[in-house]
């Protein structure tokens, strides 16, 4: 009588899978020898390789992705390190760092007080001529300081633009008085030779440096 032997052949388990040199570095949490022990004891190893850090930090204030050491964003000025948003200032050329729009402020308005400084004196001017009958040249020198006292009161930083603006407004002042009387010989019958004279060049030079220098500073 035979007798069948039957038995089931074990299959041999596949190998294990084994993590190269270039999976495994110094940035994985799992030993190159610990792999292998595992691969030899039969056991099914996996290897988890961490994704690569990326050298960029995104912006809780607008979202946008700046580099990791920048320290400002450039679009909307969030600092990384302070955790707030910075404000754009605009700052004066000057040491002393005033704000443009100040400086600027007192520009206009000085140009605006020189302007009524000159109107003024061509009127007190004009009643003087008319209350002596003489136009007395020297008081183009206080049209010039009155015009360009009153800018400076006003900036006393002063400046080439204020000077050039006082220096203007003094030469205002003076054709305003030659004007006047320009028409009022006009209307007289007189000739130009009766309100122009030899020294007109000289007051009015007078009154522009003065006003120039004070306005300046």
């Amino acid at each position: 009588m035979e007798l069948a032997v039957t038995g089931a052949v074990a299959e041999k388990p596949a190998d294990p899978p084994t993590a190269s040199s270039a999976e495994v570095g110094e940035d994985n949490p799992y030993d190159l020898a610990d792999v292998r022990s595992a691969a030899s004891a039969g056991e099914s190893t996996a290897v988890v390789v961490p994704p690569p850090v990326q050298n960029v930090q995104v912006c809780p204030t607008c979202s946008v992705s700046v580099s990791r050491d920048a320290v400002v964003c450039t679009r909307c000025g969030y600092n990384f390190k302070t955790r707030k948003r910075m404000g754009t200032q605009i700052k004066g050329p000057g040491p002393d760092g005033k704000d443009v729009a100040v400086v600027a402020g007192k520009v206009v308005l000085s140009m605006v007080a020189g302007g009524v400084a000159a109107v003024l004196c061509a009127v007190a001017w004009l009643v003087v001529i008319h209350l002596t009958g003489f136009e007395i040249g020297y008081m183009a020198v206080g049209v010039g300081l009155a015009t360009g006292g009153a800018m400076r009161l006003v900036n006393p930083n002063g400046g080439t633009v204020s000077g050039l603006a006082g220096a203007g407004f003094a030469f205002l002042s003076m054709a305003l008085v030659k004007g006047v009387l320009c028409l009022g010989a006009a209307m007289l019958g007189l000739g130009l030779l009766k309100v122009f004279g030899p020294y007109d060049f000289l007051w009015v030079a007078l009154a522009i440096s003065s006003a120039w220098r004070l306005a300046k500073g």
